[in-house]
């Protein structure tokens, strides 16, 4: 069995410099930005990257150890409960499924108008340097060409 890549992180209190959590992560970036909206006096630091073991066996070992000194850690379990590879194919059948449904687009489209969530939203230049490299070289079908043509003529 293949370990997954990724890193155990944690989460240092900025009053305190105390280590107050630890996790496991295979995207950094995105679990810093989550972490950081609900706690932003915290550091996010990474303690292990790609560890041997695995990531689950790594951040049991990381808690246990931290534990061991007394650190009063905020992870209510002992870690390394991350959904299994056949849980986590189960979710996303189960998604998939509900998605296939022309009602289920309709009802969800339904409820997505009018949010504004994203309105006024600027990308940064490096994250239009990424899209554009990410796009660059793909062939568009005469279909989609079409559509693209159609929707430009409409907002015109």
């Amino acid at each position: 069995m293949r370990t997954k890549k990724g890193d155990i992180y944690g989460l240092i209190d900025g009053d305190t410099l105390e280590l107050r959590y630890i996790g496991q992560t295979t995207n950094i970036d995105r679990r810093k930005a989550v972490h950081l909206r609900r706690y932003p006096n915290f550091q996010v630091v990474i303690l292990e990257h790609n560890p041997p073991d695995g990531l689950a066996a790594a951040e049991r070992r990381w808690i246990k150890a931290i534990r061991t000194q007394g650190t009063r850690l905020l992870n209510q379990r002992n870690g390394g409960y991350g959904a299994s590879i056949e849980a986590r194919a189960k979710m996303s059948a189960s998604t998939r499924k509900y998605y296939e449904s022309p009602e289920a687009r309709a009802k969800t489209s339904t409820a997505l108008m009018g949010n504004t969530n994203t309105k006024g939203h600027k990308h940064t230049n490096e994250a239009r340097a990424k899209m554009s490299a990410a796009h660059m070289g793909l062939k568009l079908s005469a279909e989609t060409k079409a559509k693209i043509s159609a929707r430009m003529r409409a907002n015109s």
